[in-house]
């Protein structure tokens, strides 16, 4: 996978550089060393390592190992799970990934860390959601924890701290809930994220530790070395081990403040993901059908009609619906493609820890010594990880009745015999044959059929969740046949529009045109804008004047603007402007004894008489010199549609109102400013056309 990243990922290689630990597993810190002397030798040219290092920030993420407690995504390592379309915080792309996720949670941390700190380590299979950082120290080695209950502490590394300080005092790798206790009235703990922040003195320790001498490894890899185990328990102002290269480091902790998701098993993988869409269902991505189940997650599968899955069981990758046998509470498939056009059956257990001796070990749920013999077999001597128990066949082969053998806990039929002469695997061999971009193509074919009946079957769903830009790029169109919730149906055209655009296709401008006209439909609904007739509230000879500064967005600008707005709400921080002690944005408004609407432009120079109703309604288009004025008009009464009871022309409705308008406006700033010129001056004009014609209007209902 690591030799293909960029081709099947879709990612640049300016941007990402891919490697793995060649010659067996270095752990945590010496895959990150590997990881860095392989990217400088890729990239760097004739640079010294330390100045690579330094020239710009580097995230170093741990892909997530062998991967035995998450058979289904070990081929491709565990940070490149596909997550599914629905996300609590906004739409999502279709095809995004656990990598993707992790990208988006670091940002608020990236984007505020000091360039003090060159390099930034995060786990693979572990989502961390910073919120309400305070503000960074400079220190050499910086940690992220979150606080939990003393159980989840001693399944994880811990920092702990002296109490009202943010100091790492030592750290702890899965202490025992006595020894937390002990400490409580003294330290606070916090159970580590795997998120950390290096110096490049950090950075150059960790690779010190690793064997690193300046330009290569001194055994020619680097050595076996854990980041967590050995490198963070010698931090701290009294480490647990001292080792003087490490323990003279500085090091402090900051809590994450938001959610820490961990994606290290089957059944965290299905528990975290749901937590993060807010749903309880069972998760179905890049598959022909939906199912349902407790704990179950299906993904770039083709189904059977009625599929039997009865709980807690995790389907990947199969490629034919004959081959799905009923799958009792637990069981979990992974079709592995190898070579052109075999295929590995690995079968295990939704709670399986892969690992340990053939007395020890478990497969299925139940001891494997167990498995072996119901089905009159040998066993072998080793760890599991290393067990050749997965039949590789080509698809004409592979029967649902060989898989419902394999998996049974009490299997029926013979075929032993068949198992023995078949060429197997272990799940360590299925790291390195497996052909990893059949897996990548049969997600692309399938993903289209699964987008096109998600459309077709739960449209409201879809549209709700899926980033139209990246739906657009599937090439996947939709047709909707039900009634859809306003804010949705705005979607439908929207996305026909951003298909026909990538196209090419002419008329796109005519789809995005349907889309902003059911939003200001969705807007301007009649009942809510309806008013009493206009009615001319001024005594002889006043004039109603109305002024507003101007608005300068310091940060979110455009989010204040529909549909964002209607669908997330805004979120914008602003200041009021005014320019050489004035509101710059001014309206002058009175009644005239002529029976027509003059509009004036005081800063352009311009005029225009309106004395029908067609003239007033007619130049509406975005961009026209008096459309604001003219739309405020529309919306006070002087129309047909905005106004109950209307008359059957303006100069009717004029005589009634007790004279023609004369409105002149002002704005001395440039068109384009970006200072909110357009919508400031849509209010002015609105308060000043509320006070005339007696309509009450308060801000809100201006706004």
């Amino acid at each position: 996978m690591a030799a293909r990243f960029h081709e099947l990922e879709g990612r640049d290689r300016a941007d990402y550089f891919a490697s793995f630990d060649e010659g067996g597993p270095l752990g945590s810190g010496g895959g990150i060393a590997g990881l860095l002397a392989e990217a400088w030798r890729a990239n760097a040219g004739s640079h010294p390592f330390e100045e690579w290092l330094c020239e710009r920030p580097r995230l170093a993420i741990l892909s997530g190992g062998q991967s035995r407690r998450l058979p289904s995504y070990a081929c491709v390592g565990k940070v490149l799970a596909p997550m599914p379309y629905q996300a609590a915080d906004g739409p999502a792309a279709p095809g995004h990934n656990l990598l993707d996720r992790i990208l988006a949670s670091l940002k608020p941390l990236l984007d505020r860390l000091p360039s003090s700190y060159p390099l930034v380590v995060a786990s693979g299979d572990a989502l961390t959601i910073f919120r309400d950082l305070p503000e960074l120290p400079n220190v050499d080695a910086l940690g992220f924890g979150f606080d939990a209950g003393v159980a989840t502490a001693g399944r994880h590394g811990t920092f702990f701290l002296p109490r009202g300080t943010r100091d790492l005092d030592f750290f702890l790798q899965k202490p025992a809930p006595e020894r937390i206790r002990e400490l409580d009235p003294t330290h606070q703990y916090l159970v580590d994220t795997g998120v950390w922040a290096f110096s490049a003195r950090a950075a150059m320790a960790l690779m010190g530790e690793c064997g690193w001498s300046g330009e290569r490894f001194l055994d020619g890899r680097p050595r076996r070395y854990e980041l967590y185990t050995d490198f963070a328990t010698a931090l701290g102002l009294n480490p647990c081990r001292r080792h003087e290269s490490v323990s003279e480091l500085s090091a402090a902790v900051l809590p994450a403040g938001g959610a820490f998701h961990h994606f290290g098993t089957s059944r965290q993988l299905i528990d975290f993901t749901n937590r993060l869409s807010g749903s309880e269902e069972a998760i179905v991505q890049n598959a022909t059908r939906l199912v349902k189940g407790d704990a179950v997650w299906v993904e770039n599968s083709d189904l059977p009609a009625d599929p039997f899955l009865e709980g807690e069981n995790v389907l990947t990758n199969l490629p034919d619906p004959n081959w799905l046998p009923r799958l009792s509470k637990g069981v979990c498939l992974d079709f592995v493609p190898v070579g052109k056009e075999d295929w590995c059956l690995r079968f295990y257990g939704f709670d399986d820890p892969f690992a340990g001796e053939p007395s020890q070990a478990s497969l299925l749920g139940r001891p494997v010594l167990d498995w072996f013999r119901k089905r009159g077999l040998e066993s072998w001597e080793g760890d599991l990880q290393e067990a050749p128990l997965f039949p590789v066949l080509p698809a004409d082969r592979i029967s649902h009745e060989f898989i419902a053998w394999l998996t049974a806990a009490e299997p029926e039929g013979d075929h032993a015999s068949m198992w023995r002469v078949t060429r197997r695997l272990s799940a360590q061999d299925l790291l390195r044959e497996a052909e990893v971009g059949r897996i990548y193509s049969q997600r692309r074919e399938l993903r289209t059929r699964f987008l096109k009946s998600l459309l077709r079957d739960r449209p409201r769903e879809a549209l709700r969740h899926i980033d139209l830009e990246a739906l657009a790029a599937t090439g996947v169109e939709v047709e909707v046949q039900e009634r859809l919730d306003p804010l949705l149906s705005i979607r439908v055209p929207m996305l026909k529009s951003a298909a026909m655009r990538r196209r090419g296709d002419p008329g796109w401008e005519e789809a995005e045109a349907e889309s902003f006209r059911i939003l200001r439909e969705l807007i301007l609904r009649r009942e809510r804008f309806a008013v009493e007739p206009p009615r001319d509230t001024l005594l002889k000879d006043q004039i109603v004047w109305g002024r507003s500064p101007l608005r300068m967005d310091l940060a979110g600008g455009w989010t204040d603007t529909p549909p964002y707005c209607m669908l997330y709400g805004g979120r914008v921080m602003n200041v009021a402007v005014e320019l050489n002690g004035q509101p710059p944005v001014q309206v002058f408004g009175r009644v005239i004894d002529e029976l027509v609407i003059v509009l004036r432009s005081l800063d352009v120079g311009t005029e225009k008489r309106i004395s029908t109703y067609e003239e007033l309604e007619g130049s509406l288009a975005v961009g026209s010199e008096f459309a604001l004025a003219q739309a405020a008009l529309v919306l006070s009464g002087f129309s047909r549609e905005f106004c109950p009871g209307a008359e059957t022309s303006l100069e009717r409705q004029l005589a009634r109102f007790g004279g023609g308008l004369e409105i002149n406006v002002l704005a001395a700033v440039p068109k384009g400013s970006g200072l909110g010129t357009s919508s400031i001056l849509s209010a002015a004009i609105l308060g000043a056309l509320g006070s005339i014609c007696g309509h009450g209007w308060d801000e809100q209902a201006v706004f």
